[in-house]
């Protein structure tokens, strides 16, 4: 049911929606890139478009199906990315906010993939460590709970 929610990044008009530098015609272009799980290198460039100093655009509420997407791909090693950026985007709406309304079932699906990571046993304590972490931001994010910068800054430490 969970892909019912998902989209694909190349079906979405990109460059007639706003993120953080204008247009967000070369967010859609990372988006459209990111969906190959072997592309996985642009997660900080991605959130500099859709989630700048935690401000989020009407680019950064589309991006939220394309994001369950990536989450759901099969051994996807950046899947934590995803949600993660999603979570900092729900969490940086404002609740009434009319573009989290169309996404109020993707955002349930989320939780649901974020609950079943939190799940999976940890069989490296040290290698799980930071991303237990970031899962557990992304369920507050996503449950619409700001967080403070310090999980997405380790996070990115100790995977770039």
């Amino acid at each position: 049911m969970q892909q019912l929610h998902a989209a694909d990044a190349s079906n979405i008009d990109w460059p007639s929606l706003q993120a953080a530098y204008g247009s967000a015609g070369d967010a859609g272009e990372l988006m459209v890139a990111l969906q190959n799980a072997e592309h996985q290198e642009d997660w900080g460039e991605l959130w500099s478009h859709l989630c700048h100093q935690g401000t989020v655009y009407p680019a950064s509420h589309a991006a939220l199906p394309v994001l369950l997407g990536i989450a759901l791909q099969d051994a996807r090693l950046d899947a934590d990315d995803a949600l993660l950026l999603a979570g900092a985007i729900v969490a940086g709406s404002v609740p009434e906010d009319p573009g989290l309304h169309p996404h109020s079932s993707t955002i349930g699906a989320l939780i649901d993939v974020v609950e079943a990571r939190l799940t999976l046993p940890v069989i490296d304590a040290d290698a799980q460590l930071f991303a237990r972490r970031a899962l557990r931001q992304a369920w507050l994010g996503l449950k619409g709970k700001r967080c403070g910068p310090c999980i997405w800054t380790d996070w990115k430490k100790a995977n770039w």
